[in-house]
This record gives C-alpha cells, structure tokens and sequence, in this order.
C-alpha cells in the first residue's frame, strides 16, 4: 500500500516538474494555480470528510470510516472550465470492495482560490 502512494506521489511530481520544465511564464503561473485551487479543494474536502464521520460516530474500525477517510482513495481531476477552476474527488475503484459512490465537486474563483461551491456526491 505505502509503495502504490510514494509511487503516486512521485508521478505527481514529475508531472509538475516536466510542465514547469516546458512551460512559458504565462503558463507557469496557470500550472501553479490550478494547483493551488487543487490544494484548497483537497483540504476542503479531508475536513468535510473527518467532520462527517466524527459527527456520525464511524471513526474508528468501521470499514466504511477507513475506506472514506483515506484520501488516497480517491482519483483527483483538475479542470480549468467556464472562468472557474473545478476539483473532483471521485473514490477509485478498490481491489475486492463494494464500496461505490462518495466524492465531491469544488468550483474555486481563479482570482481569490475561494471555494465558491461544493457539491457532494451519494
């Protein structure tokens, strides 16, 4: 489990590293916002998350609790659309689970990095 997320992260890195490598400094800057507006949604949604399962009682044991909570269980898009940068968190599919569903869409004002709305999926 722990090499599947180092290898994601490192994915991720490179990712960055080799768009900002090719990148004009007008698309630096893109990179690095809708990052930010990634990061913004990210914390968002992990709060939501522990505040929800605190608030029902599943932490602990509970398979839904360990399955939900982990954010690395979830597939991260960012999208710049419509004048707005869009986050979505959409639970990946687990080996040997039934678990479907969960997640959550952020629009994020480009000019701020404020969560402007968030909607959440069942």
């Amino acid at each position: 489990m722990r090499a599947g997320k180092y290898f994601s992260a490192f994915i991720l890195w490179l990712f960055l590293v080799g768009n900002n490598a090719l990148a004009g400094d007008g698309d630096r800057h893109f990179v690095s916002n809708i990052f930010n507006a990634g990061s913004v949604a990210y914390e968002d949604f992990e709060k939501h998350i522990q505040d929800i399962y605190v608030r029902d009682g599943l932490v602990g044991h509970d398979s839904i609790f360990i399955v939900f909570s982990k954010m690395e269980n979830y597939v991260i898009t960012l999208e710049d659309k419509d004048g707005y940068y869009w986050v979505q968190f959409t639970l990946r599919e687990l080996k040997d689970s039934h678990f479907r569903g969960g997640g959550a869409k952020y629009k994020i004002g480009k000019n701020n990095l404020n969560v402007i709305e968030r909607v959440l999926f069942k």
